[in-house]
């Protein structure tokens, strides 16, 4: 059965949370981009600092195993990749507009012809660290569904890539979580 979003309380211990945002030190810092446009004014569309995760870290195992379960169960996408893992911190007045995570496959580089479709996010921060910083999704119709049950350290959302979603500003504190997106062959 589809679903707009699905929201998994707790998934990851906090402990494990925890783990991850001060391994995140260790990892190259980027600034955020935006894949569907190539100049971008990130004040407007994007801001916030990223650091990818290695494809092979220890928790890319059980997002892998999560995420297939979600899908056979939810989706029935066509699925065969991972991208690295994607840390995402945002502070004060640090949002993403509405976009998609899916983009057209690109020819060559670590997965040709293969494009997003299943995004899953993390909350590696609980929201009692943050103001502001809310996700929104909209549904098929384009209207925003309220997104119940991600609020708390641990707990995951999933929902196909082709929805559009975005982070609001963190109006207080620092909001943490780790981002990633299994792919597949272009929709048919």
């Amino acid at each position: 059965m589809y679903k707009t979003y699905l929201t998994l309380p707790e998934v990851v211990p906090t402990k494990l949370c925890d783990t991850m945002v001060e391994e995140s030190s260790t990892y190259d810092d980027h600034l955020a981009g935006v894949m569907w446009k190539k100049e971008v004014d990130l004040k407007k569309d994007r801001n916030s600092k990223i650091r990818f995760y290695p494809i092979d870290h220890w928790i890319v195992p059980k997002l892998c195993e999560i995420a297939a379960e979600v899908n056979k169960e939810y989706y029935g996408f066509d699925i065969s990749n991972l991208q690295c893992p994607q840390f995402t911190e945002y502070k004060k007045g640090q949002h993403y507009q509405w976009h998609r995570d899916i983009y057209p496959p690109e020819p060559d580089g670590p997965y040709p012809g293969l494009i997003r479709k299943l995004s899953m996010c993390i909350q590696l921060s609980n929201f009692e660290d943050y103001k502001g910083g809310i996700l929104q999704v909209k549904n098929m119709d384009g209207k925003i569904e309220p997104v119940e049950g991600f609020k708390n350290k641990g707990d995951m959302i999933m929902f196909p890539s082709f929805n559009l979603h975005r982070i609001k500003a963190v109006t207080e504190g620092t909001r943490h979580s780790l981002v990633c997106w299994f792919m597949g062959q272009p929709f048919r």
